[in-house]
């Protein structure tokens, strides 16, 4: 699951120096971790409504077709 949220979420100077020393697995510094935009696949899209409850926090995108959503 990717999040995109609508206001930045702020970090400590500590996590942002914690970011500047991730390596990947060739020991070189984990740069661009980012991957480009790609076709939904019958993915759904989720709306992050900025209310504080609990159970309107995921809602479907309107004018979005997506595909029935499965109990588990």
């Amino acid at each position: 699951m990717w999040l995109i949220a609508r206001e930045p979420i702020g970090i400590s100077i500590e996590q942002l120096n914690a970011l500047r020393y991730i390596f990947d697995e060739n020991g070189d510094p984990l740069l661009r971790n980012y991957r480009e935009v790609q076709d939904l696949h019958n993915r759904t899209i989720l709306h992050i409504s900025p209310s504080t409850s609990r159970y309107a926090t995921l809602l479907p995108l309107p004018g979005y077709e997506h595909p029935p959503v499965q109990e588990c």
